[in-house]
């Protein structure tokens, strides 16, 4: 391959696993065409237009390991066993990008700026997507974000319910980012409705003490002027005897 290409203009490459071949796993370079390289960024830089990358067993991606690929236009990741995307793993070709391919893997989540600046179209379509605040942060901050949100779909969530439902419909229904806070609102609100009954009830039981101590005293005063005038008229009773 090396010898064919020399120093020509790499307009579009593919590197696919074939039967008998050894996967590349990392990178090449025109000049080191080799399946046992392991660098771990290219070395082909601005001429590279087209990489196809797909149907190999790729699991990670290296952050910055596109950032000298400067022309990158189309890059197709699709039907690996991708898991995770990095903060910067496509760090120096989000701009310049213009389509992005990483159906078919595994991916369950990715770090929240991880598609920072990606001007491409991306797919994303049949990944077990994990469905939480974060995918949704990610997802609006994407191009095209309509379409690609209806393109997933969760395959676990933060709300049980959305599980096997397409992203869309459950962002439809809840906004997953505020969760924790109606969450916490919500245990607040039990806390205050609790101090709040109790209070009420301590109030309660003052008032209704206090009443029942004001009316035995008054009880008590009124008992006063009726002892007094028993005592006045047995003192009568006595004097006429």
């Amino acid at each position: 391959l090396a010898q064919t290409l020399g120093q020509q203009r790499l307009s579009g490459v593919c590197l696919r696993r074939r039967r008998g071949k050894k996967t590349l796993i990392h990178s090449w370079k025109p000049t080191e065409a080799s399946a046992k390289a392991r660098r771990h960024s290219f070395d082909l830089g601005w001429t590279l237009c087209h990489l196809c990358w797909d149907s190999n067993q790729i699991t990670s991606i290296p952050n910055e390991i596109f950032k000298d690929l400067h022309q990158l236009r189309v890059l197709n990741l699709s039907k690996n066993g991708i898991e995770f995307i990095d903060e910067h793993a496509f760090k120096g070709v989000a701009e310049t990008l213009q389509t992005l391919d990483l159906s078919d893997n595994r991916i369950q989540s990715v770090h929240k700026n991880a598609f920072n600046n990606l001007k491409a179209r991306a797919r994303i379509a049949n990944n077990p997507w994990h469905c939480d605040c974060t995918l949704q942060q990610v997802l609006k901050s994407m191009a095209s974000n309509h379409e690609t949100a209806n393109n997933v779909i969760c395959k676990t969530s933060v709300l049980d319910e959305h599980a096997g439902r397409p992203f869309l419909n459950a962002a439809n229904d809840a906004d997953l980012c505020n969760l924790p806070k109606k969450t916490t609102d919500y245990a607040m609100l039990v806390t205050m409705f609790g101090w709040f009954t109790m209070v009420i009830s301590y109030v309660v039981y003052y008032v209704r003490q206090n009443q029942e101590d004001a009316r035995r005293h008054l009880e008590y005063l009124k008992s006063l002027p009726s002892r007094q005038k028993k005592a006045d008229e047995a003192d009568d009773i006595s004097t006429v005897v």
